[in-house]
């Protein structure tokens, strides 16, 4: 592989990623805001609803394209393996064993959600608060715009619970 390609395999993997973060913290709110029952931003639930399922999609979207580029990241060489067994790979196997639980939580409520309609609403929803645990937040080298990131999305999550309160 060029250099290039190596760089933009690189970059593509942790751009990514970083989205897939950010739109994962939004599809949090906007869940949290669709559950109280209020208008949103002068939207009616529903259309709130409507903005949390296509964030909801394209976030699923950025994290495959953030999983699939880092099979081919030379620097993480992450086998198929590594993307379902937690902590077995070789390259940093704390954190590529958390992303991996965090790809396992979030592959298990897409597949509830899909099928919400036939599971029990207590199950759909102990599945579906299993997203918070998927949606950790890593700094590794704790660069400023990282943290700066982590904080905001961390504190936009926070205070739109305490604003709006949702019940189990």
């Amino acid at each position: 592989m060029t250099h290039d390609l190596i760089s933009a395999a690189w970059y593509l993997a942790r751009g990514s990623g970083l989205s897939s973060l950010v739109l994962f913290s939004i599809v949090v709110a906007l869940g949290i805001g669709s559950r109280s029952g209020r208008a949103l931003f002068g939207l009616p639930r529903f259309a709130v609803q409507a903005v949390h399922s296509t964030a909801a999609l394209t976030a699923v979207g950025f994290l495959a394209v953030h999983v699939v580029s880092l099979l081919f990241d030379p620097y993480a060489q992450l086998r198929l393996l590594d993307l379902v067994v937690p902590f077995a790979g070789a390259y940093r196997p704390l954190w590529l064993g958390l992303g991996t639980l965090a790809l396992d939580l979030m592959l298990a409520v897409v597949v509830t959600s899909l099928f919400r309609r036939r599971l029990s609403l207590l199950a759909w929803k102990a599945v579906h608060y299993l997203a918070y645990l998927a949606c950790h937040r890593q700094n590794r080298k704790r660069r400023v715009t990282l943290i700066a990131k982590d904080r905001f999305c961390s504190a936009g999550d926070v205070g739109v619970g305490c604003v709006f309160r949702p019940s189990l």
